[in-house]
C-alpha cells in the first residue's frame, strides 16, 4: 500500500466525475439550446442571403433536424426578435436585430 501511494498507482482508480444530480436540468439545456439557436440563425441568414426570406424546408433538410424541433427553435428566435415567419410558416426571414446579433457574435461573417 505504501509503495502504491508513493508511486501514485492506486489499486482502484476513482471513476470520472459524472453529472451533478443537484444541478437543474433547465440550465444544462439552455447551453445546448443557444448552440442550436445560433446554428439555426446562421443557416437562415446563409440561405436567405440577399433575398427577403429562406424556405423552412431547406433549412430543416440542411440541418437534418425534425420539423418539430425547427418550429420550437424558430418560435424562440421569433420571441427574441431575431426572425419572423411568413407564408404560413413556410418561409422564415432574419430581422435586422438577428443579423446584427449574428454579426456581433461572429456567427456569420
Amino acid at each position: 500500500e505504501l509503495v502504491r501511494t508513493i508511486h501514485n498507482a492506486p489499486l482502484f482508480e476513482k471513476p470520472p466525475i459524472g453529472n451533478n444530480p443537484f444541478k437543474p436540468i433547465e440550465s444544462e439545456k439552455l447551453q445546448d439550446d443557444s448552440k442550436l439557436l445560433d446554428t439555426l440563425l446562421a443557416s437562415i441568414l446563409s440561405n436567405q442571403g440577399t433575398d427577403s426570406f429562406a424556405w423552412s424546408s431547406t433549412i430543416i433538410d440542411e440541418l437534418n433536424i425534425s420539423s418539430m424541433l425547427f418550429k420550437i427553435s424558430v418560435n424562440k428566435l421569433v420571441q427574441m426578435g431575431f426572425v419572423s415567419w411568413s407564408l404560413g410558416h413556410k418561409a422564415v426571414s432574419a430581422t435586422d436585430k438577428g443579423l446584427m446579433y449574428a454579426f456581433e457574435n461572429k456567427i456569420v461573417s
